[in-house]
């Protein structure tokens, strides 16, 4: 075999495995770009579960049985459960960030509606869940 023929088959291993390292770096970069991902992704959903527990208990605590308290029949009207509503929303929103909500945004495709929706469905799932361990009175 010539000198020359040597050099084309070892420029052509070098070239095949370095194309093979190139290949696996890259899947490896996907592998971990998408791992983060995922995990910012659980971290903010549970954000979102564990801000919905802290503002329902909140709103309770200073909005619903001070309202309980004084109403003749011991209930909230309609008006006052949406507000109180609104105001754990508002409450998600602050304590889970600009940032924490973005990702949501982005990640889930939410527009406004559908991530007012998507909190609104995690401040009911947290006063079901706190009501069902005894963590506060029933809510009229």
């Amino acid at each position: 075999m010539e000198p020359s023929a040597h050099l084309d088959l070892i420029n052509a291993l070098v070239v095949a495995v370095g194309s093979a390292l190139i290949a696996l770096a890259t899947f490896g970069i996907r592998w971990i770009y998408l791992r983060i991902r995922s995990e910012l992704l659980d971290r903010a959903l549970q954000a979102v579960v564990s801000a919905a527990h802290l503002a329902v208990r909140e709103v309770w605590t200073c909005y619903v049985e001070e309202l309980k308290a004084s109403a003749a029949d011991g209930k909230l009207t309609d008006a006052e459960k949406q507000e109180a509503r609104e105001r754990a929303i508002e409450l998600i929103r602050s304590f889970v960030g600009r940032k924490g909500l973005a990702l949501l945004v982005r990640e889930f495709g939410f527009d406004d509606a559908n991530l007012e929706r998507f909190l609104g469905s995690s401040v009911e799932q947290a006063l079901a869940a706190e009501k069902s361990a005894g963590a506060m009175g029933e809510v009229a």
